[in-house]
Order: structure tokens, then C-alpha cells, then sequence
């Protein structure tokens, strides 16, 4: 099973406009609420008020990698050891899309927040290209690097907003929502927002299915166009641009469609985090394409926004399970369908067979699975999770410009690592025994501000009722945006 159609030749076209039909069709058979309760009723998810402490922990962990990444250790992707290349981007964008989906911020705080991370990141970049790397300004978007992450992000949300909105609107799972009426005072929010990417997902299928190809239209306008270097590193994903586009639009529809047409969350064992879990990972599977972990992660942070709202039906059951058998599952599931002779970076250059993506991404979407029905747990009695958060954001944003900055002869990349490793005591200390930060570390009885690398994500309970008195702010920008904050 060698043979691997492109996502433009006609049987890929199939394959999707079949996924398509059969993903509507579905959702128009899931069964209906008998009661406008949301989820408070429903047995795929309960209402809790513990934090989500292994959320905080799992998104430290993923910058921590990203930084021995960036440092020097790009052989820990290359040879995907401890499944780095399944987890830890995957990671980081689900927790940005559960981030988002249980932030109270309003749009210009929320924007605001991220676009000055963007910001700070970019300039220590900039600082260290001009002291270690002569001609930087040729190359901007290596002077970006690791920011784009955020960038991605800030256009996700904007992406998203209305869906999200139209989410938590629904039964008011969060404690309200934040957008009511984000259109128009004379028509709901559920048809506005079912409307508008139906609308985006009809016009770029079309454009897919008649086969525009925009690089051929870029090439012809500018003939050196693709003799860029970062066109050459994302050719795929420009030639196949409206297919990407017809597939994230087609998520928010199925799921806005699921949201109008008020469809149970745990009518069906199959529910719509099943069922977009299945979309998602259905066609880079049977079509690959390289550089496609990109469009890949921006699917994954949907399904963050998707899942924090419906957890997928039998969580509980999962969670016990693994839990239980934690060593069996990662054997069964993990070990054995890996592959250790598969070397190279197969997220970003795919496998060539069927059976090596199937079993590259199933492992994968274990990963996930496990990540998002909480069958991974952890506590912090010492209280390290907020220092370690806030080490995890500023170590974000520097880590490749003192990588460049420090001179390479004398191994700059490792200094640049060792550096920020060792920053992680002060950090604990300044948390331990100053008072204004000391008093950050209390807990709180419910969720908060939060952004996708600073420390505390907030109490990521799946909170269906209203809380009576909301919990001031938490994270890095509370105390700058908490008037801000929305219901």
C-alpha cells in the first residue's frame, strides 16, 4: 500500500466530499435534547471544580521541549524518541484551543494579551539575530521563529471567535457567555454563526473541487515566487490551500450545525468529539502531504475548543481504564504500533505507506485522547505550577534569541539552554518569598484569564452551572486585564 493520492486528484475529491456528506449526515441523526440543560445533565461530562493541574504540567512539559529543540536537540525529534514528534506540538495547540474555549476575556483583551507576547518574543529575536546572525533582515521569518506559534494563535481566535461564542452560549457551560448577539440583535447566534462558515466552507470547497491552484496563479504572476526558500518549505501547503481551508471551514460548520440543530452531546456512544476526532485524522492519513503538521495542529486546536465543551462520551470510562492499566495501554497502544527504524521528522515529512501513517497517527490521537478525557493526572502540593509557568513564558520568548546571541563556537546553543534550565530556581525562589508573587499561588475555587504559555490555565473545570462569585483573575495578564474580563 504504497500508492498515496494528492489531496487534488480526484479520488482524494471523493474521499473528502464523502467525509463531508457522511460527517452532516450523522449530526442530522444524532438525537435532540429533551431539555435545554446543556451538559449539566449529561452523563459524557460533570460538573467539577478541580483544576486541571496536568494541563498546566503538560503545557510546561511541551515548552520545556520546544526550548531542547531549539537548543540543540533536534535529535530527540528526529528519532521521535518518547514520541515527541506525537505529542508536543499536538499538545501545545489542543491546550491553546481548551485555553481559549474557557477564557472569560473579551475580544480586544484577549487579542491584546496575545498580540503583546507576540510582540516581546519577536523583539528578543531581532536582538539576538542582530548580535549573532549578519544579514538577519534577509530572513525575517526566521527571525519570527518560535512566535509564529502565537501569531497562529491570534488568527485562530479570530478564526474562532464566533464559534466559540455560539459554544458557550449553549446552556452557558462556562458561566456565560462572552459574545451574545455578535452579529445582529434580530436573529440568533446559532444560525448567524452556522451561516457564516457554511458560507466560507461552500465557497472554498468549490474552489477545491474545481481545482484553482493557487501556486500556478502566484507563480504566473511572479515567476521567481517559488524560488523563495519559504516557499519552497510550504509549496504543498500553498498548492493545496483551499483543500486546508474547506477542511478547517467544514469543522466549524459540522459543529455549528450540531449546536443549531441542539443535538445531544451523549445521545450517541459516538458523539461530536468522536466524530470530529474521525474528521480530523481521516484525510493526513489516506493523504499526505508534507509540511502538513501545520494545517494538522490548527485541526487539533479546534477539537480543544470542541472538546472542553463536549467531552467525548465514555471520558470517565477511559480515564479508569487507563488509570488502571496505565503500563498495558502504552504497550498496547503506544509501544507496539511504534516504529523505531521510521526516522526523521514525520510530522512535518510524512510517511510514504498507508500502514506507517496509520500507525503514526494513531498513535497520536491516543495521545490526544488521553490528554483530553483526563486519564492523565497530576497534583501540585508544592505549589511549583505557577513559578514553573511563568519560567515556561518567558523561557519561550527568549530562548532563541540567546541561542543565536551567544557565540555558536563556543557552543552557544547549549549555554543558551543551560541558561534558561538554571533561571527556573530564581523563579521559585521569587515565587516562595515575595510577597506580591507569593500571594499568585493561593488557590482558588474557579477559572480565570489565562493565555496558552503562561503559568495557571485557570481551574479548567467543566463548569455548567454558574458559579456565584467569580474568582479574580488568573495568570500571567490578570492583574493588567481584570477589568476587562466578561462573563
Amino acid at each position: 500500500m504504497t500508492y498515496s493520492p494528492s489531496a487534488g486528484d480526484v479520488s482524494s475529491k471523493c474521499i473528502m466530499a464523502a467525509l463531508w456528506i457522511v460527517s452532516v449526515l450523522l449530526v442530522l441523526l444524532m438525537p435532540r435534547r429533551t431539555e435545554d440543560v446543556g451538559l449539566a445533565a449529561s452523563p459524557a461530562g460533570t460538573a467539577s471544580r478541580e483544576r486541571w493541574v496536568f494541563l498546566d504540567v503538560a503545557r510546561i512539559g511541551c515548552v520545556f521541549c520546544v526550548i531542547v529543540e531549539h537548543t540543540g536537540g533536534m535529535y530527540f525529534s528526529s528519532d521521535n524518541t518518547a514520541f515527541v514528534t506525537q505529542w508536543v506540538l499536538q499538545w501545545l495547540f489542543i491546550i491553546s484551543g481548551v485555553a481559549f474555549m474557557m477564557s472569560n476575556a473579551r475580544f480586544q483583551a484577549y487579542m491584546s494579551r496575545y498580540g503583546a507576547i507576540f510582540v516581546v518574543g519577536v523583539v528578543c529575536n531581532i536582538i539576538g539575530d542582530a548580535i549573532g546572525r549578519p544579514m538577519w533582515y534577509t530572513d525575517c521569518g526566521n527571525t519570527v521563529y518560535q512566535m509564529f506559534y502565537v501569531l497562529v494563535i491570534i488568527m485562530l481566535a479570530f478564526f474562532a471567535w464566533p464559534l466559540r461564542a455560539t459554544l458557550r452560549d449553549d446552556a452557558e457551560p462556562f458561566g456565560g457567555t462572552s459574545s451574545v448577539r455578535w452579529l445582529s440583535n434580530y436573529a440568533s447566534d446559532r444560525a448567524l454563526t452556522l451561516a457564516l462558515y457554511s458560507t466560507l466552507w461552500l465557497a472554498t470547497a468549490a474552489c477545491y473541487f474545481s481545482g484553482v491552484d493557487i501556486l500556478s496563479i502566484l507563480e504566473e504572476w511572479d515567476p521567481l515566487f517559488s524560488q523563495s526558500s519559504w516557499t519552497m518549505y510550504i509549496r504543498d501547503i500553498i498548492r493545496n490551500i483551499f483543500f486546508l481551508l474547506a477542511h478547517a471551514f467544514g469543522f466549524a460548520a459540522i459543529t455549528a450545525l450540531f449546536v443549531y440543530l441542539r443535538r445531544d452531546p451523549a445521545g450517541w456512544p459516538f458523539n461530536i468529539s468522536w466524530l470530529i476526532l474521525f474528521y480530523i485524522y481521516l484525510p493526513p492519513t489516506l493523504m499526505p502531504m508534507n509540511m502538513a503538521y501545520g494545517p494538522h495542529a490548527v485541526m487539533l486546536y479546534l477539537l480543544g475548543v470542541v472538546v472542553a465543551k463536549y467531552p467525548f462520551y465514555g471520558e470517565r470510562a477511559i480515564a479508569r481504564t487507563f488509570q488502571s492499566y496505565g503500563l498495558l495501554v502504552v504497550v498496547v497502544l503506544l509501544i507496539l504500533p511504534a516504529q523505531p527504524l521510521l526516522k526523521g521528522r514525520c510530522d512535518i515529512f510524512v510517511p510514504p505507506t498507508y500502514w506507517e501513517r496509520i500507525r503514526f497517527y494513531f498513535g497520536e490521537a491516543v495521545l490526544a485522547v488521553l490528554l483530553l478525557t483526563k486519564s492523565l493526572v497530576a497534583s501540585d502540593p508544592y505549589r511549583w505550577v505557577q513559578p514553573l509557568g511563568w519560567w515556561a513564558l518567558f523561557a519561550f520568548t527568549t530562548h532563541v534569541a540567546l541561542a543565536r546571541a551567544l557565540p555558536m563556537s563556543g557552543g552557544g546553543s547549549h549555554a543558551a539552554f543551560f541558561t534558561e534550565v538554571g533561571l527556573i530556581p530564581l523563579f521559585m525562589l521569587a515565587f516562595a518569598y515575595v510577597p506580591a508573587l507569593s500571594a499568585r499561588t493561593e488557590p482558588r475555587d474557579s477559572g480565570g484569564e489565562e493565555v496558552p504559555l503562561e503559568p495557571g490555565l485557570g481551574f479548567a473545570q467543566r463548569d455548567f452551572e454558574k458559579s456565584e462569585a467569580k474568582a479574580p483573575p488568573y495568570g500571567t495578564f490578570g492583574a493588567l486585564f481584570s477589568s476587562s474580563s466578561g462573563p
